[in-house]
C-alpha cells in the first residue's frame, strides 16, 4: 500500500496525517479545488498523484494557518505547484 505524508509545523511542533493515494475524480476536483488547479489536474500524467499531493498540501495550509478545510480548499491556489512539481518547498515530502 502506497502511503502519503503530511508535515504541519507550526510553533515549532510537527505533525504528521498519513494520506493513502487517492484517485483522481474532476468531480471532486471540480467541487474543491480552484479552476485553474482543476485544469492542470485534468492535463496531468500523473493525475492521481498530483490530486494527492495537492489535497494533502492544502490540508497542511489550513491546518497551519488555522482556518481548517471547513472553509473551503478553494482559498489557495496551487496551480503552480502541480506545474513546476515545487510541493517541498512547502516542506512537504512525499514517499
Amino acid at each position: 500500500m502506497v502511503r502519503k505524508y503530511k508535515v504541519n509545523r507550526n510553533f515549532g511542533c510537527v505533525g504528521c496525517d498519513v494520506q493513502k493515494k487517492a484517485e483522481y475524480k474532476q468531480k471532486i476536483s471540480k467541487r474543491f479545488f480552484t479552476k485553474n488547479e482543476d485544469t492542470v489536474l485534468l492535463n496531468s500524467c500523473n493525475a492521481d498523484e498530483d490530486f494527492t499531493r495537492l489535497w494533502t498540501l492544502k490540508e497542511s495550509v489550513l491546518k497551519f494557518t488555522g482556518e481548517g478545510i471547513s472553509g473551503g480548499l478553494s482559498r489557495y491556489d496551487f496551480s503552480d505547484c502541480i506545474c513546476k512539481g515545487s510541493f517541498e518547498k512547502f516542506g512537504l515530502k512525499f514517499t
